[in-house]
């Protein structure tokens, strides 16, 4: 159930991105930055950009309390994530992808 669980956040996060705009690279904070099955999901869902996770578990708070204060927030720490070859993921979101909007 997890699978699934992560498979959906990574897919619904990718439509939420599109929907944003396109940017060159995305910056995963919290929770879902220790998540890898999620990171790799998320990479593959999204080609073409960078997909990058803070290192750091308060960097939102950081970066508000920054804003707040209005004080540079540090630059945070970051690592790249590495696209896997997921067989068959790009057809399923198609798939998904239809069913959703149907």
């Amino acid at each position: 159930m997890a699978n699934l669980a992560t498979l959906y956040t990574a897919q619904m996060t990718s439509v939420a991105l599109d929907a944003l705009g396109r940017t060159e690279k995305v910056v995963v904070d919290g929770p879902f930055a220790t998540n890898i099955a999620f990171l790799q999901t998320l990479c593959a869902l999204m080609p073409g950009r960078r997909i990058l996770r803070a290192l750091e578990a308060q960097g939102t708070a950081l970066g508000s309390a920054s804003l707040a204060i209005g004080a540079a927030a540090p630059e945070p720490r970051i690592d790249p994530v590495a696209t896997p070859d997921i067989p068959g993921l790009e057809a399923y979101h198609h798939h998904w992808m239809a069913a959703a909007i149907a």
